[in-house]
């Protein structure tokens, strides 16, 4: 098992106990079950989140980032208090910390804090957990039986995890992104400087980065010029250019593209106004004046989208990055079916007073919300292009 750090209130007492501490009313979180090196404190953090099946990207992509990687991992809760496990966790609780001490500790050894997230309940509080050493184990295989590849969570709560991972992060300028997407070459050095730099003049700075999505059995490019090339043969499209357009657009792709590469540091390419309420790009930010996620949205229904729209409110400036981006394998030329089911019943009931509860909250502290950013709609079918 990963030794963690034994001074936290929520780290790893010993190889037979685990501490979980209350996050709001309904979860509890394992902080620095794995703990990263201090050497990485004064970098940038890619901030992500993942299910226990999924936990394969993680080792690719500490190949590729260079900085410190803060992740929340959603996992089964532990039971320890059903009647049954005589005060210990259950077997698929052992199973989740198996598949983490399985990741190459050679790779997430002082680059990676991986904090677990679970579902708190009578039967699994907040608080001490004790772990049968016996149970765990080394099969992969074995282990892969409890989580299969094609599992989807029915309520996945991806800013509950993205708040537990800045919340756990040990440096102040911090990317939030997918486990999937693979940085360009030496992105964390690369931006720290004007990261720094651009928050000084004003921490309410956004330093928007652009996505790309690459061919099936593709290089993954690491250089502009290398994704120039792939762009230019129709290896390479912007992100979900055929899908969901209108959140992801930054302007001037192709102009971007001429701007020299600079190997040493980032630049600013462009100031950019706030689009609307759909948009949603992805960017380096300063943790302490971005606002946590609203932990209510769920996967696939706004929930990049809505913490955007807060900064806005906020104030922030948005700034495009030149050089700079990130990959994801795969162009995605029609919706999945998953996005699909989200199109049709996006504007449902609950989404529908999600987003009412939303509004009202932000009301309270602009009530001008509408005059300034526009307004942010329950009906997700103008957030998504069809063709």
């Amino acid at each position: 098992m990963f030794v963690l750090n034994g001074n936290s209130e929520a780290a790893l007492l010993d190889d037979m106990k685990l501490n979980s501490v209350p996050y709001k009313e309904n979860y509890c979180v394992i902080y620095n079950y794995i703990s990263p090196n201090m050497t990485y404190n004064g970098s940038v953090t890619f901030v992500t989140h993942s299910d226990v099946h999924y936990l394969g990207n993680l080792e690719t992509l500490t190949r590729y980032w260079d900085g410190p990687i803060s992740i929340g991992i959603i996992v089964d809760p532990p039971q320890q208090n059903a009647w049954r496990s005589k005060g210990f966790a259950s077997k698929k609780f052992v199973m989740a910390l198996s598949r983490l001490d399985l990741l190459s500790a050679s790779v997430l050894v002082g680059k990676v804090t991986a904090h677990l997230v679970y579902p708190k309940s009578e039967t699994s509080p907040c608080g001490r957990i004790l772990v049968d050493e016996s149970v765990f184990s080394k099969d992969i295989n074995y282990i892969g039986r409890y989580f299969p590849g094609n599992h989807k969570r029915h309520r996945y709560p991806i800013n509950v995890l993205r708040n537990v991972a800045r919340i756990g992060l040990t440096s102040p300028i911090f990317m939030s992104s997918e486990l999937e997407e693979i940085p360009s070459a030496h992105f964390a050095e690369r931006v720290k400087d004007l990261a720094l730099n651009e928050f000084s003049r004003n921490s309410k700075t956004a330093l928007i980065y652009r996505k790309f999505q690459i061919a099936k059995g593709q290089v993954v490019p690491q250089i502009k010029s290398d994704l120039i090339h792939m762009f230019n043969v129709e290896r390479a499209a912007e992100f979900k250019n055929y899908t969901t357009t209108k959140a992801h657009r930054i302007p001037m792709v192709q102009e971007w593209m001429t701007v020299p590469e600079n190997f040493n540091k980032s630049s600013v390419f462009m100031n950019l106004t706030y689009m609307d309420p759909t948009w949603e790009p992805r960017f380096v930010g300063y943790n302490r004046t971005v606002p946590l996620y609203d932990d209510s949205f769920i996967l696939g229904l706004r929930d990049q989208t809505e913490l955007v729209y807060e900064m806005c409110l906020n104030g922030f400036e948005f700034k495009v990055l030149n050089d700079l981006f990130t990959s994801t394998v795969g162009i995605q030329q029609q919706m999945s079916s998953e996005e699909l089911n989200i199109l049709k019943n996006g504007a449902g009931s609950e989404h529908g007073m999600l987003v009412e509860e939303y509004t009202k909250r932000l009301s309270k502290q602009f009530p001008d919300l509408n005059e300034r950013c526009g307004i942010f709609k329950a009906d997700d079918q103008f957030y998504y292009h069809v063709n």
